[in-house]
């Protein structure tokens, strides 16, 4: 889970548009979600802003009122509502976090964060059987272009850690280091521990390459197109390896985000 922001919903593996509701045609009942939190995030900070407003203007009439009771008065009964307004809102915030916890929710540190799955709609997974025959594992990729012909030929196969080396199923680091080795290229390494520490900064994103790895802990991805806008990878929450728009990506692990550049590792990189 993110950093305590509040209304911060944590994103996995989308092809978020952003927007209010941050989908295009493919809108599944997450995207939904963060509209409505959208919406509220909008209005409490609008409420907010609107009793700060309030409030600094009636003080600004109580100081130009000269002594005048009844001035003082009207300015005194709006900022009793101001301040009921936020009030209410506060106790209406403890209650819920209170029905919350009483009911069990004593995991979650905030209420309002949540972990939700925008992976906009591609209709049910495929079979194990097509997902042998969508990608039949005809490596005949070379250098840092083929690496993403070689990953192409593994689209479809079932997500799997315990068949990984198996044609038919792979696991995100196996799609990495088959492509790789079947391009002619070094390993970057047989799981994400081991090509983590050899990543490095990506600094300028333009200066991504097809075949480059992405990488964060627990999940590395290869680049299908200069710039990085689309990856393959092996999604566990797919189930399947699949092309994906990789905003999710940067968004989401901007920080932690680093590259393993396929010119490290492949002799034909032109």
């Amino acid at each position: 889970m993110q950093g305590a922001v509040p209304f911060s919903p944590v994103y996995a593996d989308d092809d978020s548009t952003g927007g209010l509701v941050p989908c295009n045609n493919k809108c599944t009942l997450c995207h939904i979600l963060i509209g409505m939190q959208n919406i509220f995030q909008y209005l409490m900070g609008l409420l907010f802003v609107a009793t700060m407003f309030f409030v600094t203007l009636n003080g600004a009439l109580m100081m130009v009122s000269a002594g005048s009771q009844k001035i003082i008065g009207q300015v005194k009964t709006a900022l009793g509502y101001c301040w009921k307004g936020f009030l209410l809102f506060l106790i209406c915030w403890v209650i819920i976090t209170a029905i919350l916890k009483t009911l069990g929710y004593r995991q979650l540190d905030n209420w309002w964060q949540f972990e939700c799955d925008t992976t906009q709609t591609e209709g049910p997974a495929p079979t194990k059987t097509d997902d042998k025959e969508k990608g039949r594992g005809e490596f005949t990729g070379k250098g840092c272009r083929g690496i993403v012909a070689n990953a192409e030929q593994m689209e479809g196969w079932t997500y799997s850690q315990p068949n990984r080396n198996q044609n038919g199923y792979s696991d995100c680091s196996s799609l990495v280091r088959r492509a790789y080795e079947a391009a002619g290229c070094t390993s970057p390494g047989n799981i994400t521990a081991d090509m983590y520490p050899k990543a490095t900064e990506i600094g300028d994103r333009s200066s991504l390459r097809a075949g480059d790895a992405i990488i964060y802990p627990g999940h590395v991805m290869i680049c299908k197109d200069d710039g990085c806008n689309q990856i393959i990878h092996a999604s566990s929450k797919a189930g399947r390896v699949l092309t994906s728009n990789s905003s999710w990506a940067f968004r989401k692990y901007g920080n932690t985000l680093r590259v393993l550049r396929a010119s490290n590792y492949c002799k034909d990189c032109t």
